[in-house]
């Protein structure tokens, strides 16, 4: 049979007499390209004419589906990084944060590994002192008129 005239998916008797599903070479380019173009798996599923559990029950039976899927969503998320880091470069500052902050591990309101150049104070209050104490160190008694 020709590739061109492939149907992507189609349910199969198993060894156990039950009816599944199987995708064959067509479905999983299908799949990888869905996948890349960022496509829900709900939707990849119904491109493939089965159901959300069909199409997970499939990934599990066949890994080359699930490696599809995989590749696809690589191909999708270098194409976002891409397109966000040329936007950052571009000059939007929203999207370089956030690429540092999510590639590079940067949080507001902490200092960055490796040490800081913020500046710490620090600063030591000494114990509560007693009124007795106080008196001896200040003179309280009042100043007469004169």
């Amino acid at each position: 049979m020709e590739a061109k005239h492939e149907i992507p998916a189609r349910r199969v008797v198993n060894d156990a007499g039950k009816s599944e599903w199987r995708v064959g070479r067509r479905g999983l380019k299908m799949v990888e390209e869905l996948a890349a173009r960022g496509v829900a798996v709900a939707t990849i599923a119904k491109a493939l004419r089965m159901g959300k559990d069909a199409f997970r029950n499939v990934r599990e039976r066949q890994p080359e589906v699930q490696e599809a899927l995989d590749r696809g969503r690589a191909k999708e998320h270098d194409a976002l990084v891409a397109k966000l880091y040329e936007t950052a470069m571009d000059g939007n500052v929203v999207a370089g944060m956030f690429l540092l902050k999510a590639r590079h591990g940067y949080r507001e309101g902490e200092p960055l590994e490796g040490g800081s150049s913020a500046v710490q104070v620090n600063i030591n209050l000494p114990a509560a002192m007693t009124p007795e104490d106080y008196r001896k160190m200040v003179d309280v008694t009042p100043k007469g008129d004169g």
